[in-house]
C-alpha cells in the first residue's frame, strides 16, 4: 500500500473458517494488526445464524468489533431476467417460479434449454446442487433440521393460518411458536398481512420461490426423484406447476407495482371468502 491507501480485505464463506475453529486467532489478528492498519475488513457468509452468532451474541471472540451489517436480498424478477435476456418473460417466470432473484440459483439453469427441460435436469436430478439445496440450507441454520419439515410442508400445502399449521405438523402452540420464530429469523418463512388489515389475520408463507417449489413439488416425488425416474416426477408435477404458476406471476406483478407506485400500499386482501389482489389504497 502506498500513503493512505485503504487495504480492503473480503473474506467469502467466513463461517467455513469457524468451524475449523480459528475465530480465537483471527480476533486476536484484528486486534493486534489489522486494526490498527487503514484496513477495511469484509465477512461474508450464507448461514444468517452464524454470522449472527458472531457479531451479536456477548460470548463471540468477534463481539462489538462491527461497525456495520448488511443483509444482500434476493433481486427482483426484473432484476434477475437480465441474467437470461434472450428468455421472453413467459419463459423466465417458469425459471424464476423456481429460483427466485437468487443469482447461484439462476446460473444453474441452462440458457441453452427450456425452462422445462432446466427444472427436470437441474431441480429433479439428485445429482444436482437445487435438489439438495434446501436440506442442505436448514441444516446449516437449524438443529433438529428435520423436525421443522412438517411446518414446511404444512405451510407449502396452503395451511397458513397458525391453527392450520399446528393441526398438519401435530405440533403444540408453545412448540410450533418456537419453529415458526427460528424459520423468520432465517428468512425462510415470514407473515403476510391483507394491505387493509390487522395482525390477527396474519397468515404465514415461505419466503423465496425455490422453497416453495421444493417443499411443493420436489420434497413430495423424492423417492421417484432417487430411483431416477424424473420423467413419472415430472408428470406428477406438471398440472400443479401451471396452477402455481399463477401465483408466481400475482407475486411478479405485486413487486412491479410496488416499485412504480411507491406511494400506493400495494398488496393483497382477504377475508374468509377468497382473496384480493392488488388493492390499491393510498399510503
Amino acid at each position: 500500500m502506498k500513503g493512505n491507501e485503504k487495504m480492503v480485505i473480503i473474506i467469502d464463506e467466513f463461517p467455513n473458517l469457524v468451524e475449523k475453529g480459528v475465530v480465537t486467532e483471527f480476533q486476536k489478528a484484528w486486534d493486534l494488526y489489522l486494526s490498527r492498519c487503514n484496513t477495511f475488513l469484509i465477512l461474508v457468509g450464507s448461514s444468517i445464524s452464524m454470522m449472527e452468532r458472531l457479531t451479536l451474541d456477548y460470548s463471540s471472540p468477534l463481539y462489538g468489533r462491527r461497525t456495520m451489517q448488511m443483509r444482500v436480498d434476493k433481486l427482483s424478477f426484473t432484476e434477475a431476467h437480465k441474467f437470461m435476456p434472450h428468455k421472453t418473460w413467459r419463459e423466465f417466470l417458469k425459471i424464476f417460479a423456481v429460483t427466485e432473484g437468487i443469482p447461484y440459483y439462476i446460473l444453474q439453469m441452462d440458457p441453452a434449454l427450456t425452462p422445462e427441460e432446466n427444472i427436470k435436469r437441474n431441480v429433479l436430478s439428485k445429482d444436482r446442487v437445487l435438489y439438495a439445496e434446501a436440506e442442505f440450507l436448514l441444516r446449516m441454520e437449524l438443529r433438529e433440521f428435520r423436525n421443522y419439515f412438517p411446518v414446511l410442508e404444512a405451510i407449502s400445502s396452503g395451511k397458513r393460518k397458525f391453527w392450520e399449521i399446528a393441526g398438519f405438523a401435530e405440533m403444540d402452540a408453545p412448540t410450533l411458536s418456537k419453529y415458526l420464530k427460528n424459520l423468520k429469523d432465517i428468512g425462510i418463512i415470514c407473515e403476510d398481512l391483507p394491505v387493509l388489515g390487522g395482525k390477527k389475520n396474519r397468515r404465514h408463507k415461505l419466503s423465496d420461490n425455490y422453497f416453495t417449489f421444493w417443499f411443493g413439488f420436489v420434497h413430495p416425488n423424492r423417492t421417484l426423484i432417487e430411483l431416477g425416474e424424473i420423467q413419472e416426477a415430472w408428470r406428477n408435477i406438471r398440472e400443479g406447476f401451471h396452477i402455481y404458476l399463477g401465483k408466481v406471476f400475482e407475486y411478479v406483478i405485486i413487486q412491479v407495482l410496488r416499485r412504480e407506485l411507491p406511494e400506493f400500499n400495494v398488496g393483497k386482501w382477504w377475508n374468509r371468502q377468497g382473496e384480493i389482489y392488488a388493492d390499491f389504497s393510498q399510503g
